[in-house]
């Protein structure tokens, strides 16, 4: 929220004002709304490139047409498919360790 609206406004409203009766200013904005599959955690490929999914949802890309990677995106590809073999692969297995550490906010210790 921008901190500049919230000294503008009067003491006694504690949010903007409904959009419909703002007159044009607020009442032009557009709005989209994009709607995300729920993933399974887990391991999953396309392609060349692997990726995982943690426990809050989130897709990493681990290695791509390069090698090893952490990076994180929006969404998987549309031809993602479950890697079932990927945790037989120690990189693949700790680069999905680190996403689900990331995830929970833990650090790593030895």
């Amino acid at each position: 929220m921008n901190l500049a609206l919230l000294h503008t406004l009067p003491p006694n409203q504690c949010s903007a004002p409904n959009p419909a009766s703002a007159g044009p200013a607020l009442a032009d904005i557009e709005c989209d709304v994009v709607e995300v599959k729920a993933r399974q955690r887990g391991f999953y490929t396309a392609g060349f490139r692997h990726y995982y999914v943690d426990s809050a949802g989130h897709v990493i890309l681990i290695r791509g047409p390069g090698g090893a990677t952490f990076q994180r995106i929006d969404d998987l590809p549309d031809d993602a498919e479950v890697d079932r073999n990927a945790p037989a692969d120690d990189v693949l297995w700790h680069l999905g360790t680190v996403a689900e550490l990331e995830a929970e906010g833990s650090s790593c210790s030895r």
